[in-house]
């Protein structure tokens, strides 16, 4: 029975071990799963082993020769485990070698001003913002740059989508031309595209670094602006701009469209702000352009370091 419950606390360990520990590959995780659990098989069979009186109890004269090895064991289980926990080389400063750290990461969706307190920014809302947390499998030398090549694609995706999202609020109508419904529907699919290419990298990165469910979690935000609620309607970066100009088939005036109010209007207040397609074409210009520098850096660093990594080295020799 002993034999038994040891043998099923220990493969509890190491499934627990194979699930949360992703980055440090197989055969680490169970070479560190085996100097957890061997203290505890050598001590029970010292004990098995050993001489003991009429009752079952050992007997206080017994020497255990192998007990030393249960310390040297332990040490070097606790040392995987320190160099497992040890913080990431960003500004998070976590644990991201486990999973659950890479996948719960509350302070990277919160975020902290440079007092420490809590902000909840639309950088912080980006619909790839996953992204940067997958970045752990680059050399030390070249994170920060792909940090933040990531933190400023994945904004510029954001702020890309977010003027599309309004655009396409748009009600069809006359002044809404075949041209600009063809211009709009070319810019999503560009969208899309380099959306596609942004995810594609922070997969191979994430699996670099030995984790394979990141697909899902970077996901664009597909929802209408109607399905938005009232606080992301407001801190959206073009939260009350009109879309326009729009012309009359017949008078050529001038008119644009007020998304918020969800009507047209013919004079443009003062100091109000309009949002033309081809705003909307340099913003996505903009975001293809932070997209193609992240992946230049993410093939730089793959031929750079090869198959090396910090993770690789997390039980090599200091």
């Amino acid at each position: 029975v002993t034999l038994a419950l040891i043998a099923g606390f220990s493969c509890a360990g190491a499934a627990l071990a194979f699930i949360d520990v992703g980055s440090i590959g197989v055969w680490k995780t169970c070479l560190l799963q085996l100097f957890g659990a061997a203290p505890v098989w050598i001590a029970t069979f010292e004990i098995l082993a050993c001489q003991k009186d009429e009752e079952g109890v050992p007997l206080p004269t017994n020497e255990y020769y192998a007990s030393p090895l249960t310390f040297f064991f332990s040490l070097f289980w606790f040392e995987g485990l320190l160099r497992i926990a040890s913080p990431s080389a960003d500004e998070a400063t976590l644990p991201r070698s486990y999973r659950s750290v890479v996948f719960l990461d509350v302070f990277e969706d919160i975020g902290l001003d440079d007092q420490g307190g809590i902000t909840t920014s639309r950088e912080n809302r980006s619909t790839g913002r996953s992204l940067t947390r997958q970045l752990t499998g680059m050399s030390s030398s070249s994170r920060r740059s792909a940090y933040e090549d990531a933190r400023e694609a994945d904004e510029a995706l954001f702020v890309a989508n977010a003027a599309l999202r309004r655009w396409e609020a748009l009600p069809p109508h006359e002044g809404f031309t075949q041209e600009q419904k063809t211009t709009l529907t070319s810019l999503r699919d560009e969208h899309h595209v380099w959306h596609e290419a942004l995810k594609n990298e922070a997969v191979r990165m994430a699996n670099k670094a030995g984790n394979h469910d990141v697909a899902d979690i970077l996901e664009i935000d597909d929802r209408p602006w109607h399905d938005l609620d009232e606080s992301e309607q407001r801190e959206d970066p073009f939260a009350f701009t009109l879309l326009g100009p729009f012309h009359d088939a017949r008078t050529y005036a001038p008119y644009y469209f007020d998304v918020e109010a969800h009507n047209f209007t013919w004079s443009l207040p003062t100091g109000s702000r309009t949002l033309d397609l081809k705003e909307v074409s340099a913003v996505l210009r903009d975001a293809e352009a932070k997209v193609k520098a992240l992946l230049h850096v993410g093939a730089a660093v793959s031929k750079s370091s090869g198959s090396e990594s910090e993770d690789s080295e997390l039980f090599d020799a200091p």
